[in-house]
């Protein structure tokens, strides 16, 4: 292990592994110190110094991994006033040798933001944590096969969480709207074929729900002025999300958990909705619906078994075997 990690250090292309190696050396202790780390730096709600604390934490533990990162800055109009924004993005290799505008099989989507409430302090360790603690796992184990880490983009989004009372047009999702809107506007090509947004998966006794469908209500909105075509085939992008949750499934079947993951007919979750219905990129959401604790003091890092994060890394590293 050691001498693999040497020559990810010193820059050198790996030999690829069979996946029953890789496999193996997802590590859910990992996940759950990563996961930790984040969640460390405090209330890191937009803009704040514990948002810039979650981001640097995150971009200085994917360089020792061999990742290059670049941040996407942005301001947006909110309920509170103008909020500066911060996605970050990761790709594999050495900043010289990284070509941001090459397209990805895979795009693995999280976020590192957390509300800001008055009377406590809410760290969202499941529910916003956990998926940077898998998605920093993933880049880990991935670091040690080069081929594979050269088929991702990673990417945790700012903004997720409303700065009102309510996620609106207006509000929340800043960060996956902005990535989304950069794509179709042709500012930024798209990153990737195929994605995965993934929160809420550290509690104990992880049941994951996998979202594919698009909203009805989002469609009809987007696709009514006939007199200017929609830029997304969302008929593709939906033909492409059944392919892929039967994908995830299968994989289940692989590692024999599939009583432990639900398809819901129900519309993609959180930041999957931009990236979806703006920018083309079909994206399932995993997550675990059913968690009490979500938006509460009770959200701390005492809810996420290390378990649950190595589970969740497992299946999607046999997800991303199979694009």
């Amino acid at each position: 292990m050691f001498g693999v990690l040497l020559l990810v250090g010193c820059g050198s292309q790996t030999p690829p592994l069979a996946f029953e190696d890789l496999d193996r050396l997802v590590s859910g202790e990992e996940a759950y110190s990563e996961t930790l780390r984040v969640v460390r730096t405090g209330v890191r709600a937009p803009g704040s110094v514990a948002s810039a604390a979650a981001r640097e934490a995150i971009a200085t533990r994917l360089g020792e991994l061999g990742w290059t990162t670049i941040e996407q800055p942005f301001d947006g109009e909110t309920p509170r006033g103008v909020v500066k924004f911060t996605n970050l993005r990761a790709r594999f290799g050495g900043s010289p040798d990284v070509d941001w505008d090459q397209q990805k099989s895979v795009l693995f989507a999280t976020r590192y933001d957390v509300r800001s409430y008055r009377g406590f302090d809410h760290v969202g360790a499941n529910a916003g944590a956990s998926g940077a603690g898998v998605v920093i796992e993933l880049a880990r184990v991935l670091a040690v096969d080069s081929s594979r880490a050269g088929k991702v983009e990673l990417v945790f989004f700012d903004g997720y969480s409303p700065q009102g009372s309510a996620l609106s047009p207006r509000d929340g999702l800043k960060g996956s709207r902005h990535y989304a809107e950069q794509i179709i506007s042709g500012t930024m090509p798209s990153p990737a074929r195929a994605g995965v947004w993934i929160d809420q998966v550290g509690e104990r006794g992880l049941d994951w729900t996998l979202r594919s469908q698009l909203p009805s209500d989002a469609i009809e909105s987007l696709t009514s002025d006939a007199t200017r075509p929609y830029p997304v085939d969302l008929k593709a992008v939906e033909s492409a999300l059944i392919d892929s949750v039967q994908q995830f499934l299968t994989g289940a079947d692989e590692m024999e958990i599939r009583g432990r993951i639900s398809s819901a007919a129900e519309p993609v979750e959180g930041d999957a909705m931009p990236l979806n219905l703006v920018a083309g990129i079909p994206t399932l959401s995993l997550f675990d619906g059913d968690y009490p604790y979500r938006l509460t003091p009770g959200d701390t890092i005492d809810r996420v078994k290390p378990q649950s994060l190595e589970l969740t890394a497992r299946l999607l590293l046999r997800w991303l075997e199979k694009q």
